[in-house]
Order: structure tokens, then sequence, then C-alpha cells
């Protein structure tokens, strides 16, 4: 086997993973190539991070409940969608984020 083969079956050893090499001798030698830089890519540890975050509670430190103004989108310029953008990705960055209800079919 190649060098790729066993360092990805030793990573998918690592994190149980290791059926995702289950029909690797019955693909063509291109799709092994493909399958195996798939493999090496994958960040397994930020991926189990991320699903041991996902199982604690969320902590909500402040919530409340309070109508919005209703904003048409298609009636909205280029730059006051931009302006929602910009205040949206500066309220993720800072830990924080809203929701909101829509009518049925509405969209970011």
């Amino acid at each position: 086997m190649t060098k790729e083969y066993e360092e990805a079956k030793k990573r998918l050893k690592k994190y149980q993973q290791e059926q995702l090499l289950r029909y690797y001798d019955q693909l063509s030698e291109e799709k092994k190539a493909k399958l195996l830089k798939q493999i090496l890519e994958i960040d397994f540890e930020q991926m189990v991070k991320l699903y041991n975050d996902a199982q604690k509670p969320l902590e909500v430190k402040e919530a409340f409940i309070e109508s919005m103004e209703y904003v048409e989108k298609e009636k909205l310029t280029k730059e006051q969608k931009a302006h929602f953008v910009a205040i949206g990705e500066q309220i993720l960055k800072q830990g924080q984020f809203a929701f909101g209800t829509m009518a049925g079919g509405q969209r970011y």
C-alpha cells in the first residue's frame, strides 16, 4: 500500500472511522487517490471538538423577545443589504446571535 493509504488508515483508526476504507480495493486508481486526499484533508480534531461542543448545554446570558420592523428585502439597495450583512457578521464575531421568524418562503 502507498504512504498516503497507510497515513489515512492510521488517522481513521485513531478516530474509529475505518469504515471509510471498506470499499477502497473496489475503486479505480483515480478514485482511490481522490478518496485518500479527501481523508487526509479532514481535520478530525476539529470535528471532535465541534461534536463535543455541540453536546454542551447552551448558555444564554440574556434572552428577550421584541418585535422587529418589517423590511422588504427586494426593496433594499445593494448598499443597504451590505450594511445589514456587515452588522450580522460583526454580531457573530462577538459571539452573539439573534433570530427571527419570517413568513413562509422568505430567506436571508
